[in-house]
């Protein structure tokens, strides 16, 4: 067989292994793509199914009397947010903005809301109305939160020499508080009002008992 004929066999043969490659790989390119496809499809058939699972459960819900019930409870709870603003308190006083707050949370119908008064009442400089405020709102705000009560006790005592604030409810409580405890809790930061008002803040707690939080501010016979 000449040389010439074998170089272009040998081409040929090159040439056709080449193009048989070529086909491979657009099948298997092809074959991934309609596995890709494939794959979509199931992804979608299952995200519609989904939705309509939950729209279904969402219709057999909203049809329970129990729902709406619900939902008034947590629109009113929802509610705690909106809060007097500093003008308010400054021209009204604490005792009225803790009355307000009280009264909000007797609205929602899920406590039973105790506010007692001693004493006679009277207003307190400005900075200590709103940092106080701060604290009752904090501690409120727990119980609401995490305590799981069912009944609050607020009581306000107006003395000749100092002001009281505590809080008291019938929840879960807890235990663990440190006084010098440096974690970004809300009880921490009550502290930390309290010092900067040279009150004090006491806390007693046990698991399954309640907790009580006792606000105590001096004050000086020039206030």
């Amino acid at each position: 067989m000449p040389y010439q004929i074998k170089i272009a066999l040998s081409s040929l043969l090159l040439l056709l292994c080449v193009l048989l490659l070529a086909a491979a790989i657009i099948v298997l390119a092809y074959q991934a793509h309609v596995k890709h496809l494939s794959f979509i499809k199931t992804i979608e058939a299952l995200t519609a199914d989904r939705e309509k699972q939950v729209a279904e459960m969402e219709a057999a819900i909203s049809e329970n009397p129990f729902h709406h019930q619900l939902n008034r409870n947590l629109t009113g709870l929802e509610s705690l947010s909106g809060n007097p603003d500093c003008g308010t308190i400054i021209r009204e006083g604490l005792l009225c903005a803790i009355e307000w707050k009280v009264m909000n949370v007797q609205k929602t119908g899920a406590y039973e809301v105790e506010l007692e008064t001693t004493g006679t009442p009277f207003r307190l400089r400005q900075t200590e109305e709103l940092m106080i405020y701060g604290m009752f709102e904090e501690a409120l705000n727990n119980v609401i939160r995490h305590a799981n009560a069912t009944a609050i006790t607020i009581w306000l005592n107006y003395a000749p020499h100092h002001f009281e604030c505590c809080i008291a409810d019938n929840g879960v409580g807890f235990g663990g508080y440190k006084e010098n405890s440096t974690a970004g809790s809300g009880l921490y930061y009550m502290r930390k009002r309290a010092q900067l008002l040279d009150a004090s803040l006491k806390i007693n707690s046990h698991p399954m008992s309640g907790t009580l939080i006792r606000i105590y501010l001096p004050i000086p016979k020039h206030n």
